[in-house]
């Protein structure tokens, strides 16, 4: 009764402020190499830089006032997407829960103070100029779909894209500095504020296939720097590998069009393809078209495999397994280049909704007669007939499950890639029963999702599609499988504390999900457009054997860490947080060497007191208390502990290896989602 729940919640609060103590310890043993360099507010430098110099070249500079967000369902920060993509404050999500090593994110602490409304690159070359003079902090945000809050930074110079709309067609595009006989393509070039509903509108109206997002306020350049996957990535490729030209800003504050032929920037062009946020400031990028699919060759597939009122998970398995097995066929005859979707799986029933292209109806229904769904025939698929516009006046359009996701805040996020060979044979038996059993320890409100999807990987996909596979930098697995795994949670309306307390039963939840899909999908990469917060091997999972080059190209073009951001390429390994460049207190290569040395045997001498310290402490309450709590909870609790533990010696030998490597030997800013009842926009964002 009351008497368990308190000793229960005592229990929590000591264990947990003995991981604290732990986890802070390891990272103040490894901060020496790693403290802020660059200025934000309030510091008194970022108040007193000589903002007047940027005004006099024409780049006017604004406060940025905070959103003061409610609980209000119907407020426009709660229900309107279009209106936050309009607000220099605005941020799509509230934040998103950490893990007992890692903070989570709020949008309250998370608020630029400063911003720059860009027009154009030479605006934006004088932004960056001032940002690298004086040292400051920025963040480069167009709409704010970044699922961990990358697009914003406290007290930051935000760079604000959003305005830079233009659109220009092209018939014959042909890349600056390729041959000139070299043969051009159809092709766009896009401002990098763009969403996909005016992108969508554009392309409808020339009637031209491009490829983009569901969700339509999603902006295309962090689309396309994580990947970019559509609805018919698998007939027509994605973002990367249609991406011919970007023009970019460079740390130094040099404008360059970079691409495939650049004699001086391929390596940048190469990163730009799937490499992530935190290289250069987009400007603009221009990606191949094709022609739209002729009429009646393109439609939609709804249905429910199994399951319902009443369902079970007998009912959610034999949907699962008959999905997988009409999937794995499609895939296996050739033909899944032609479908790109999702399947749902929920606790007692599982929807599936994919679109269908280039083919008849009467081809379609003939290829997913097993399923027992009907192909409807569609003008068009970016645009449902329901769609809604801004009830704050703000322009556009999204579709009608788009509002709920206004500020939601995440609390469990993760994705797999899975092969072909995962569903097949007896593999398919472990995923089937694997996946089932997770759908379960989800509740039934249409904000946690697990969700099998087959157009974020391009293996077995067509020709077009893998054509310039090789000359992107996106995790190389993409290209090897056929699907992923995706989970997704999130609290709506809920507005998150500066310091908002982890919630146990999330926490708990998403670590049995990493455990299972880490059995079921063992090496297996995640998508990072739609990665995990609390991932301690984010490097490996999102780029695999890529991460080298991209870190080489990284410190090349942004020594001093302008452009970083959390979880992008040349963050700190374990962490996740930006990097900042080296030292600027001593330029001296073997200081900053000994300072990490140093920083190491701290953090060793740290380690060798509080980890006994801590785990005595924990086990000490834990089973003083043994006989009292419920023999459930206990279990939780070492499960918990011991998960964590394991995470933060992870976390801890990663560091340091990282910290040697790093800190004394270098010289040298959303995506696909959702579904057409319910889904999560994610990350549009530039840079940071």
């Amino acid at each position: 009764g009351a008497v368990t729940e308190a000793v229960s919640a005592v229990c929590w609060k000591m264990g947990t402020t003995a991981l604290i103590f732990l986890t802070a310890g390891s990272s103040l043993g490894g901060t020496s190499g790693n403290m802020p360099r660059r200025c934000a507010h309030p510091a008194p430098c970022f108040g007193t830089a000589p903002w007047h110099e940027l005004v006099a070249e024409g780049v006017p500079v604004r406060d940025v006032e905070p959103l003061h967000l409610t609980m209000r369902p119907d407020s426009a920060a709660q229900s309107d997407p279009l209106w936050l993509a309009d607000q220099p404050a605005g941020m799509q999500h509230s934040g998103g829960m950490g893990s007992i090593s890692r903070p989570g994110w709020a949008a309250m602490n998370s608020t630029a103070s400063k911003y720059v409304e860009l027009k154009g690159s030479e605006d934006a070359s004088h932004a960056v100029k001032f940002a690298a003079a004086h040292k400051l902090v920025v963040s480069i945000k167009s709409t704010g779909h970044d699922w961990f809050g990358r697009s914003a930074r406290q007290g930051s110079l935000l760079l604000w894209t959003h305005r830079m709309t233009s659109i220009m067609w092209h018939d014959n595009f042909t890349p600056r500095g390729c041959a000139n006989n070299a043969s051009g393509s159809a092709a766009v070039s896009l401002g990098a504020g763009v969403q996909f509903w005016q992108f969508y509108e554009e392309a409808l109206k020339r009637q031209r296939m491009v490829v983009g997002g569901t969700c339509s306020t999603v902006g295309h350049v962090g689309f396309t720097l994580g990947g970019g996957y559509g609805t018919h990535s698998r007939m027509y490729g994605s973002g990367a590998t249609n991406l011919l030209e970007a023009e970019v800003v460079l740390a130094d504050g040099r404008v360059v069009a970079v691409n495939a032929c650049s004699k001086e920037h391929a390596d940048l062009f190469r990163a730009l393809r799937g490499g992530g946020a935190g290289f250069a400031l987009v400007t603009r990028m221009t990606y191949r078209t094709y022609p739209f699919p002729a009429k009646g060759t393109l439609g939609i597939i709804h249905g429910r495999l199994g399951g319902g009122v009443g369902g079970n998970a007998d009912t959610v398995t034999a949907g699962l397994r008959r999905f997988l097995l009409w999937y794995g066929g499609a895939v296996t005859s050739g033909v899944s280049k032609h479908f790109g979707g999702k399947l749902f799986v929920y606790q007692n029933y599982v929807e599936l909704q994919l679109s269908y292209v280039k083919l008849s109806p009467i081809a379609c229904q003939s290829l997913v007669v097993g399923l027992g769904v009907q192909c409807t025939p569609t003008d068009q698929d970016w645009k449902e007939n329901s769609a809604i516009t801004s009830s704050f006046g703000s322009d556009g359009w999204l579709n009608s499950w788009a509002p709920d996701s206004a500020s939601s805040y995440y609390t469990e996020t993760m994705s797999r890639y899975f092969r072909l060979d995962h569903i097949q044979g007896d593999h398919l038996t472990a995923f089937v029963n694997s996946l089932s059993r997770l759908a379960r320890t989800l509740p039934l409100d249409y904000k946690s999702f697990l969700v099998v999807n087959t157009i974020y990987a391009l293996g077995h996909a067509s020709d077009i599609a893998v054509e310039e596979a090789a000359q992107t930098t996106v995790h190389p697995q993409v290209y090897e499988a056929v699907g992923m795994v995706k989970l997704f949670r999130r609290e709506h309306p809920f507005v998150p504390a500066p310091n908002e307390p982890l919630n146990w039963t999330y926490l708990s939840n998403l670590q049995l999900f990493h455990r299972e899909l880490n059995n079921l999908l063992p090496a297996m990469g995640s998508y990072n457009n739609e990665g995990d917060y609390t991932a301690v091997n984010w490097p490996e999972l999102y780029w695999g054997s890529n991460y080298a080059e991209l870190m080489q190209t990284q410190r090349k073009y942004d020594p001093m860490g302008l452009f970083s951001c959390f979880q992008c390429v040349g963050a700190d390994p374990s962490s996740g947080a930006p990097y900042e460049g080296p030292d600027l207190r001593d330029s001296s290569s073997s200081s900053s060497s000994s300072s990490s040395i140093d920083s190491t045997g701290h953090s060793i001498l740290w380690m060798a007191i509080a980890l006994p310290l801590a785990l005595l402490m924990v086990i000490g309450v834990v089973y003083a208390l043994h006989d009292f709590l419920p023999s459930p909870l206990v279990g939780s609790f070492k499960a918990l502990l011991l998960d964590s533990m394991v995470a933060g010696v992870f976390n801890h030998k990663q560091l340091r290896t990282d910290d040697v490597l790093f800190s004394g030997d270098y010289t040298s800013e959303d995506e696909e989602v959702g579904s057409s009842s319910n889904g999560s926009c994610s990350s549009d964002s530039n840079a940071p």
